[in-house]
């Protein structure tokens, strides 16, 4: 492979051109000084007490009027309005009154981003609706805070150790058994080390976390009105990132990427499109030959960027050390895009979207919120009787279980959204910071509200009614050629399930508490 050509007789330089690129790349500490150790970082001062030391490759923009201020890590984008930059929307949400009124303004922005602001009154920092861009927070010994992208980078300065809780979890079927391990609740390796859930801001004057959302009831909205609007917003996010940035899209022969795909037509002559080639696939597997028939058909240009099986040490050393349990497969996949991805271009993912797909519905009906326990949420993560998992998902339950209810949400929905995408897929795209920089529209709160607004008979496997008319409405040609055309062959351990769910929800329910 030439990857492994590259690396003869070039160890030594690669390593140290490659740490000083790639080390923490993307992320930030906050804290009460500058951090030395971090060469060549940047530095920016919020007031006499806290400072920020971030990367270079970390955007960052800030706005000042009349004893207000507001800091962005990250970038924003605003649908409505593709030409604003970071700074144009900065400058827009100066003029909220409060952060309330700041939470309810960027309800409407895509993007991944944090957002510090700063009063006379209030000290907040939050982040995008799943929380892509992580917040990890902590006191020193002298009652410090500090807050990070991911403890690793203060493990040494701080003297963090490590969590018994949590080394007996990792010791678990719950972690190991995982193909794509990941922490339940808001804790991880290590201790009193926390880590901020989507949907709630830190205080940085009391030091605690503060739900703020759901705070009003979803609105329910017939399919014809949700098909439109999140056509527009799908369709505005991404023209509004092409404004700004070199962009690619990774596709497969699923519905997400379809969709993304969709929301291209205008610009796609723009846009670089691959697939990733890792694990078991082929350029035989559906998720290869379907988007490269896909492509040609439009006269697009479509690369497959083979993944090594494993990373070689130069590259293990360095992303095995730049987050806490990084994964081993998420590396390999790394390195793969660290010899052949375009490192000028801005990656569109597509995830984020399944929090609207119901993921864990009987058929076409909801599991009733009264339902859910810890126990539940454990079987449904593969996680079962694990009494870390158990833990953390019961101190979940007790914050969301009562807004979800006064705010006609479902929790196994906002369960998704908070713990899934905000842990497994949030971790997956830090991970990934070390080789591409991260856009994902469905990371849209506004656009996540539509969504998740209409019947849930439009938005479930395998009909996907709603993501087909979102496509019709924007590019219809697509869908000439299959979209997952092999989801219908059922094991039959599946065949069974899907009987049982269909036939005995009341059984299927009963299984999951017990």
């Amino acid at each position: 492979m030439e990857w492994e050509k590259r690396m003869i007789n070039q160890e030594g330089i690669l390593k140290k051109e490659t740490e000083n690129i790639y080390k923490f790349r993307r992320q930030f500490v906050l804290g009460p000084e500058y951090l030395s150790y971090l060469h060549g970082w940047e530095r920016t001062k919020i007031d006499d007490n806290n400072y920020i030391t971030s990367h270079p490759d970390l955007e960052k923009a800030s706005a000042q009027i009349e004893g207000t201020s507001l800091f962005l890590l990250g970038f924003i984008l605003d649908p409505f309005n593709p030409k604003k930059k970071n700074t144009d929307i900065l400058n827009d949400l100066m003029q909220c009154k409060d952060s309330t009124d700041l939470f309810e303004e960027t309800g409407k922005y895509g993007g991944r981003w944090i957002l510090i602001y700063k009063t006379d009154k209030e000290f907040i920092m939050f982040n995008d609706m799943a929380g892509l861009r992580q917040i990890f927070h902590m006191k020193d010994i002298k009652g410090e805070i500090w807050c990070c992208s991911e403890p690793e980078i203060l493990k040494d300065h701080l003297d963090l150790h490590q969590d018994s809780e949590a080394i007996e979890f990792m010791k678990s079927d719950a972690f190991n058994k995982m193909a794509e391990h990941w922490w339940p609740g808001n804790r991880g390796l290590y201790k009193d080390v926390y880590h901020l859930t989507p949907n709630h801001y830190l205080d940085l004057n009391t030091y605690k976390e503060i739900r703020y959302w759901p705070y009003k009831k979803l609105a329910k909205q017939d399919l014809k009105n949700v098909v439109q609007k999140s056509s527009k917003l799908l369709k505005g996010l991404i023209v509004s990132a092409s404004e700004r940035y070199k962009l690619s899209l990774p596709l497969t022969a699923g519905w997400d990427s379809r969709a993304l795909l969709s929301a291209t037509k205008g610009i796609n002559k723009n846009i670089h499109y691959y697939t990733l080639l890792y694990r078991n696939l082929d350029r035989n597997h559906q998720d290869v030959h379907i988007p490269e028939k896909l492509i040609s058909k439009f006269n697009l240009e479509h690369q497959a960027i083979q993944c090594p099986s494993k990373m070689d040490d130069v590259f293990e050393d360095i992303y095995m050390s730049n987050t806490s349990c990084a994964h081993m497969e998420w590396g390999a996949i790394a390195q793969g895009m660290h010899y052949d991805y375009p490192q000028d271009r801005m990656c569109i993912k597509g995830n984020v979207s399944e929090i609207a797909r119901d993921t864990y519905r009987i058929e076409d009906k909801e599991i009733p919120n009264e339902k859910v326990n810890a126990k539940m949420l454990a079987r449904l993560m593969e996680m079962s009787n694990n009494e870390y998992a158990l833990r953390r998902f019961d101190e979940w339950l007790d914050s969301a279980r009562k807004p979800c209810d006064e705010n006609n949400f479902k929790l196994i929905d906002l369960f998704y959204w908070e713990q899934r995408m905000g842990n497994w897929q949030a971790m997956s795209q830090l991970e990934w910071d070390i080789v591409q920089e991260t856009f994902t529209p469905y990371n849209c709160r506004l656009l996540m509200e539509t969504m998740l607004g209409v019947n849930i008979k439009f938005r479930v496997i395998p009909s996907n009614i709603m993501y087909r008319e979102i496509i019709k409405f924007l590019w219809e040609e697509l869908l000439e050629i299959p979209i997952n055309p092999d989801s219908t062959k059922l094991s039959s351990k599946e065949k069974l399930k899907s009987f049982i769910k269909k036939k005995f929800p009341f059984i299927y329910i009963y299984h999951l508490r017990k």
